[in-house]
């Protein structure tokens, strides 16, 4: 978001009679640049809303091509993962990681998320679905249930859990998938800071090649 809109932004979202809340959803502004720019006003009064576009152009946090080209193919590959489960796969397959309202972003500006129509007329017969009742538990695909709890258990990640798998927890593998976690997103915002800003490389080797994405789960489609 570029600071050019902040004054005009900021001042929508005081005004509007929706609340801050859905007054941000409107305009696509994160809360965090809400609140940032709601501090510079009582700092500095509308001086400090203006424009203080960054040097040419960029966010020193924004993705890399490499790391955009990784999230298409992922959502590409697997076009029911919620962005939740998209983030939650970068951070534990690929090399950085990225916040679900980065993926989000992303993929409603690259045309993957699509606006849901409502849809208020009465259901006419095609949408009528006859259900079947399972009368005793053998009755039930074994398989089927088999297939499910495997995806629920090894693939799922749950928010309640930290966004990992229940596996994880049971096993004890969680804490050591958070401390990962944590340290790939500051190795991942250190390296956006030096490719975004030119800032020198370190001298330990650095790699720049795209890592390909690991084969695709047979539970990326469950059916």
């Amino acid at each position: 978001m570029r600071r050019r809109r902040s004054g005009s932004s900021w001042r929508a979202c005081e005004a509007s009679s929706l609340g801050v809340t859905e007054a941000l959803a409107r305009l696509d502004l994160l809360a965090s640049t809400y609140c940032r720019w709601r501090r510079k006003f009582h700092a500095t009064g509308y001086e400090g809303l203006k424009d203080l576009s960054p040097a040419k152009g960029r966010v020193w946090n924004q993705l890399l091509p490499r790391e955009r080209e990784t999230i298409l193919e992922a959502a590409l590959q697997c076009p029911d993962w919620s962005r939740r489960q998209i983030a939650c796969y970068l951070a534990d397959q690929a090399d950085f990681t990225a916040s679900e309202s980065t993926v989000h972003r992303l993929l409603k500006r690259t045309g993957y998320v699509k606006p849901r129509q409502a849809r208020t007329f009465p259901a006419g017969p095609e949408y009528r679905v006859n259900l079947i009742v399972w009368e005793t538990p053998g009755d039930l695909d074994a398989e089927g249930i088999g297939r499910f709890v495997a995806w629920y258990d090894r693939e799922r990640h749950h928010e309640r859990l930290g966004n990992v798998t229940p596996d994880a927890v049971y096993f004890g593998w969680r804490e050591g998938i958070l401390k990962r976690r944590k340290d790939l997103r500051v190795k991942t915002l250190a390296r956006r800071r030096r490719r975004n800003t030119g800032t020198p490389r370190p001298k330990e080797p650095d790699r720049t090649e795209r890592t390909p994405l690991a084969p695709r789960h047979s539970f990326c489609h469950f059916r």
